[in-house]
C-alpha cells in the first residue's frame, strides 16, 4: 500500500504534499531535454536502456495522451481487468509483484495472500499488454534499504525479473519502484547488474489520487465507490495544462483484495474520458514516451540523400512527394529510391547515393497531377532482378522495364483499359490511391490489385503480360462499407502477412487493421487483424479532424522482424510505430522511434506522409526503414 507522502517520493526534490481528502494529485514536470529529475539534472530519459537516478514521468507526451498502469498485481480481477482495457483499443502495463505467483517465496507478504498461475500472464500479453517489474515483496528500495539490507532489495528485482523475462519481447522492459520509493542509493545498488541492463526505469506517474485509499476510511469517510474514485482521477487530468501523462492504479487494491473495485473504476474512468468533448484522449503506452529506449529502437537517423529535399520544391507538388518509391532498380542487391520531378523519374543508386534520370514523364503532358504520379510502383516483372516501373496513365497501368541504368522509353507491358479514366479510376482517390503490386498467387510474378465501388479487382501477370480483370472479393472493402473514403482506401496494402509466399490485402479501417488472405484465386473474408491504427487513435489524421495530419498515409507492410511474415509500420504522432505479424493477427504496436519522426517535428504533414520504405539500405542484414523529410531521404537505422 503506497502511503508514502509525495514530498518524500521524489528524493531531493521536493514536491508539497498532497492531502487525498481535500486535494487531487496531479504532477507535470518541464518537457526540456536535459532537465532537473529527482534532484539530477539528466539528459532525459536516457539515450539507452537502464536505470536513471531520476524516475521517468510522462509529461512530454502530446496533449491529451494518456498511459495506464497498474501495480502490484495480480489480483482475482486483474485478467478480467485486462480484457477489458483490450476491448477499448487500450495497452497497459501491469508491473507484478513477483510473490503473488504460485510457487514463490513464502515471506510477507506472500504468505498472506492468494497466489496466481504464471499463465495469468500469458493472458494479459495475449490481450496486448506488457508486464513489468514491481520486486519480489514489495520492500521500498530506499527507506527499506538500512532494514533489510543491500541483498535482500538486490534480490527482490532480480527474482521478479527472472520471472518476467520470458514475458517480455518487444525490446521494453520497465521497472516500478513500490511505493515510488527511489534515490541514490538504490540506484548505486542496482543500476550496473547485467541482469539488469535491459531495464528502463524506474517508471513514476503524472496522476495518482491513490486509488488504494478511496474505500478507505481513514482517508474518506465515507469511502468513494469506484465511480467516485474514477471522477477524482478524471478531475486531476482535466486540471493538468497538457492533459496527458501516466495514470498509477492498482490492480489489486490493499483495501478491496479479490474485489472488481478497480475493474469498475477504469470502466468508469475511460467512459469519463471518452465522453470528454473538450479533448480528443488518446490511450498509449510507455514506448511513447519521447525518448523512452528499448532493445529493438532504431535510435539514429541518416541522410540516405539530398534528393527530393524541400529545397528542390518537392514539397509544393503532392503528385510529386506522393510518387517516391523504393526498389532495387539497378539489380545490384542495393534497393535504390525513385521519385518523379518535373521532368520525369529520377532515381537515387543505394550504392553511390547519386541521383540520375531515368524516365521521361514531364509534368507539361500530364504527369503532375497525383492520380498518375502518385501511383508509381516499383516491382520485377521480368525477373531479371532489377525492378521494373509501373504507373497509371489515363488509358490504364503502363509499365517500363529497366535496362539497368534506365527505364525502357516506350510502354513494355500494359494492363489494358481496366484501371482507366475511362473506367473511373482518375476521377477518385479513393480508387487510384488504392493500386497496389504484389504476388497474390504465389507464382512469382508481381500482380496488379485495386479497389473499385464493389470491392477488389485484380490483374494477374504471367511473365508476358497482365491477364484480364478478376474480381478478388466483392464487398468488405466496396463503397457500401465506406471503404470509399481516402483515409481507409489509401492504406491497402499488399503483402505476405501469414508466410505462405502469397500476398495478402491489408488496410486501416475506422476501427483497426483488417486483412484478407489469399488463397491463390482470391481473397478470403478480411479478418480483424489489430485494433490499433483506427481512427480513435487519430490516424485518420486530417481527413477527420483538421489536424494537418495524414498519417494513414504511412503504413506499410514489411519484414521488419526476419521472420518471413511482414509486419505493419507507420509514422505517427508519437514516432515510428511496427506491430509484428504472427501469421494470424498483429501483436500490439511498438515505437521503434519516439524522438525523431515525430508530429512535433513535422513529420506526418501531407508533404512527409508517403508510405514508409522498408529495405536494407546498408547491406548489414538489418532492415532500415527509410522516408521523405524536409533535407530529402532519410533512413532510421539500428
Amino acid at each position: 500500500m503506497d502511503t508514502t507522502p509525495r514530498s518524500e517520493k521524489r528524493g531531493s526534490l521536493r514536491v508539497p504534499p498532497c492531502v487525498l481528502a481535500a486535494t487531487l494529485c496531479a504532477l507535470n514536470w518541464s518537457a526540456n531535454a536535459s532537465s532537473i529529475r529527482d534532484g539530477y539534472e539528466v539528459d532525459y530519459p536516457a539515450p539507452q536502456p537502464g536505470l536513471t537516478p531520476p524516475q521517468i514521468i510522462g509529461d512530454s507526451l502530446p496533449r491529451g495522451h494518456l498511459i495506464f498502469t497498474y501495480d502490484d498485481g495480480l489480483d482475482e480481477y486483474s485478467v478480467e481487468l485486462g480484457r477489458y482495457l483490450q476491448s477499448q483499443n487500450i495497452r497497459a502495463i501491469f508491473f507484478v509483484n513477483g510473490c503473488r505467483f504460485i510457487g514463490r517465496g513464502q515471506g510477507y507478504p506472500c504468505s498472506t495472500l492468494k497466489q496466481y498461475p504464471t499463465s495469468a500472464m500469458d493472458q494479459l500479453l495475449e490481450y496486448g499488454h506488457e508486464i513489468g517489474n514491481h520486486t519480489e515483496l514489495h520492500y521500498s528500495l530506499k527507506d527499506d534499504l538500512a532494514n533489510v539490507g543491500p541483498d535482500k532489495i538486490k534480490e527482490g528485482v532480480l527474482l521478479t525479473q527472472s520471472l518476467i523475462e520470458p514475458y517480455q519481447s518487444n525490446g521494453y522492459v520497465y521497472l516500478r519502484a513500490p511505493s515510488n520509493n527511489w534515490g541514490q542509493a538504490p540506484y548505486d545498488l542496482l543500476h550496473g547488474l547485467p541482469e539488469l541492463s535491459r531495464l528502463t526505469g524506474p517508471i513514476f506517474y503524472d496522476f495518482s489520487i491513490g486509488d488504494w485509499a478511496c474505500n478507505d476510511s481513514r482517508y474518506y469517510n465515507p469511502s468513494l465507490t469506484p465511480e467516485q474514485c474514477a471522477q477524482r482521477y478524471y478531475q486531476a487530468v482535466l486540471s493538468s495544462p497538457t492533459r496527458s501523462g501516466i495514470l498509477q492504479l492498482h490492480d489489486r487494491n490493499p483495501n478491496a483484495i479479490g474485489s472488481d473495485y478497480t475493474l469498475r473504476l477504469t470502466r468508469a474512468l475511460v467512459d469519463l474520458l471518452r465522453s470528454d468533448t473538450s479533448t480528443k484522449f488518446v490511450f498509449t503506452s510507455l514506448d511513447a514516451i519521447p525518448g523512452m529506449t528499448g532493445t529493438r529502437n532504431f535510435l539514429q537517423t541518416a541522410q540516405f540523400s539530398a534528393e527530393f529535399a524541400d529545397a528542390s520544391g518537392i514539397a509544393q507538388v503532392p503528385g510529386h512527394y506522393r510518387s517516391i518509391r523504393m526498389g532495387d532498380v539497378g539489380g545490384d542487391g542495393t534497393p535504390d529510391v525513385c521519385g518523379k520531378r518535373s521532368d520525369g523519374i529520377y532515381c537515387i543508386d543505394g550504392r553511390s547515393r547519386i541521383a540520375t534520370k531515368w524516365k521521361d514523364l514531364p509534368d507539361d503532358q500530364g504527369w503532375r497531377a497525383p492520380q498518375y504520379a502518385s501511383t508509381t510502383m516499383l516491382a520485377d516483372l521480368d525477373r531479371d532482378g532489377r525492378a521494373d516501373l509501373c504507373a497509371r496513365g489515363a488509358a490504364g497501368l503502363y509499365c517500363f522495364r529497366s535496362e539497368g541504368h534506365a527505364f525502357s522509353a516506350s510502354v513494355t507491358w500494359w494492363s489494358g483499359n481496366t484501371f482507366s479514366d475511362a473506367n473511373g479510376w482518375g476521377a477518385d482517390e479513393s480508387m487510384y490511391a488504392s493500386i497496389q503490386m504484389g504476388d497474390i498467387d504465389g507464382d512469382g510474378d508481381p500482380d496488379v490489385c485495386g479497389r473499385d465501388a464493389s470491392g477488389i479487382v485484380c490483374q494477374r501477370f504471367n511473365g508476358n503480360g497482365f491477364g484480364s480483370l478478376e474480381r478478388w472479393i466483392s464487398g468488405k472493402f466496396d463503397n457500401a462499407n465506406h471503404w470509399n473514403n481516402v483515409q481507409y482506401a489509401a492504406t491497402l496494402r499488399l503483402g505476405d502477412v501469414d508466410g505462405d509466399g502469397r500476398s495478402d490485402l491489408c488496410g486501416r479501417a475506422s476501427y483497426g487493421i483488417v486483412c484478407a488472405l489469399s488463397d491463390g484465386n482470391g481473397f478470403g473474408i478480411p479478418g480483424w487483424w489489430s485494433a490499433s491504427f483506427s481512427d480513435r487513435e487519430g490516424w485518420a489524421g486530417s481527413a477527420i479532424d483538421g489536424s494537418g495530419r495524414a498519417y494513414f498515409r504511412t503504413l506499410a507492410l514489411g519484414d521488419i522482424d526476419g521472420d518471413g511474415k511482414a509486419d505493419l509500420c507507420g509514422q505517427y504522432t508519437t514516432g515510428v510505430v511496427c506491430a509484428d505479424s504472427d501469421g494470424e493477427r498483429f501483436g500490439a504496436y511498438r515505437h521503434i522511434d519516439n524522438r525523431q519522426w515525430t508530429g512535433a517535428n513535422g513529420y506526418g504533414a501531407p508533404p512527409y506522409a508517403l508510405s514508409l520504405m522498408i529495405g536494407n539500405v546498408e547491406g548489414d542484414a538489418r532492415r532500415e526503414i527509410c522516408t521523405r523529410g524536409p533535407s530529402g531521404i532519410v533512413c532510421l537505422e539500428r
